[in-house]
């Protein structure tokens, strides 16, 4: 079973090999570059997206087209988080996300643990973060800086013990 740490350690290394040091990082194009097929669907409106592999077919990810551009990147780093971590698993395989499974700020479940931390590390590296605040960004201004929802960026600066 794969770790917090292990989620820190692969969206690093995805980062540094598909898409450098430039922000904001696209996951949708990070993804492309994997091999992965993205899609906008029209998904219930409380399924935020989905990783889709099927036997002997490229991986897919669906992405709520009812969403905003912003908040369906955040999801397909929590997609791809899925992904890195099935990266091995030549099977066919499925994860269908609710909202407040993608969003929230603490998962239970430890692939959607994994899946989250890889998302927030993947999209919003604690190093960059760090060097905002220092530089007195907002959460609101990160948040635009980072191409992220308000939310996804809240729950970064929490998970980070940035705020009060």
């Amino acid at each position: 079973m794969l770790s917090a740490r292990d989620a820190v350690r692969e969206s690093q290394r995805i980062r540094d090999e598909l898409w450098g040091k430039r922000f904001p990082v696209d996951p949708v194009q990070i993804a492309r570059r994997l091999g992965i097929d993205i899609r906008e669907a029209k998904l219930s409106p409380d399924v935020a997206g989905a990783l889709v592999k099927e036997l002997g077919k490229d991986p897919a990810i669906l992405l709520n087209a009812r969403d905003h551009p912003n908040r369906q990147r955040f999801t397909c780093a929590h997609e791809l988080g899925h992904f890195v971590s099935r990266e091995d698993a030549p099977d066919a395989y499925e994860y269908v996300d609710l909202r407040d499974t993608v969003f929230g700020a603490v998962a239970t479940d430890p692939d959607e643990g994994f899946a989250n931390a890889f998302a927030a590390n993947l999209v919003m590296p604690e190093r960059e973060v760090r060097r905002l605040r220092d530089d007195g960004y907002t959460p609101t201004r990160m948040a635009a800086y980072f191409d992220v929802p308000q939310d996804a960026m809240h729950g970064r600066l929490k998970s980070m013990k940035l705020t009060g």
